[in-house]
């Protein structure tokens, strides 16, 4: 990477990507009854951190989207041969439906130079981390774009978590037996973050698994009394 911070751009399909949910209104104009506007269906997925899944609608001929609640889509638009049941919009010239995408964007910020005075946001990316973790590793669990996304996703907090552990280490006594297991565990972390993330699950694993002893390493040395 020559660039400090960059954006990494995916399609993850709005049926079966990452936190996203089925409809059968996918890629149908349909009414949003609590604010009275008609839109297109583009996704049934969570806001930020907020786990409960919400329905992401866009102005018809584009614009730009707003959310609601699912249980507030009502009389969706004919289907034509525009549109294809169960979500997909048409694909080129040719009239054959495909399965909808939709655009997401994952700030890869390796260094942590735009996020590192910013505090940790640790209670969802731990939720994450922890729900990938469980994953089996056997079967198509997870689509591979989902998993560098994630990947990345973990790969740079955890360069952030481990900013956080290496100032507590600077902070120990130098005979403390906390210091080596620390500068062991910043180590593991350096050279595992090291390699380039992959569109794999066992990728995204592996980085998860770093965000997990970071914070167990952070939550030790911070119960600690000052030096």
């Amino acid at each position: 990477m020559t660039q400090t911070a960059q954006q990494t751009t995916g399609h993850v399909n709005t049926a079966r990507g990452l936190l996203h949910r089925d409809h059968r209104w996918l890629g149908r104009e349909v009414e949003d009854t609590a604010s009275g506007r008609r839109g297109v269906l583009r996704a049934i997925a969570p806001d930020g951190d907020k786990p409960r899944p919400v329905a992401w609608l866009q102005p018809t001929g584009g614009g730009t989207e707003w959310t609601t609640d699912p249980g507030s889509l009502a009389n969706p638009a004919p289907l034509t041969p525009d549109t294809h049941q169960g979500g997909g919009a048409v694909s080129g010239t040719h009239g054959r439906p495909s399965e909808m995408q939709t655009s997401v964007t994952v700030l890869y910020d390796p260094d942590g130079s735009l996020t590192r005075d910013l505090p940790l946001d640790r209670e969802p990316v731990m939720l994450l981390a922890l729900a990938v973790i469980a994953l089996p590793t056997t079967g198509d669990t997870l689509p591979p774009k989902d998993c560098e996304q994630i990947a990345r996703l973990m790969a740079g907090h955890a360069r952030l978590v481990a900013a956080e552990v290496r100032a507590l280490c600077a902070q120990l006594p130098r005979l403390s037996p906390l210091r080596p297991l620390t500068e062991t565990v910043l180590g593991e972390a350096r050279r595992r973050l090291s390699v380039e993330p992959r569109p794999t699950l066992a990728s995204a694993q592996n980085r998860a698994r770093v965000v997990r002893i970071l914070y167990e390493r952070l939550d030790r040395l911070q119960g600690l009394p000052p030096s």
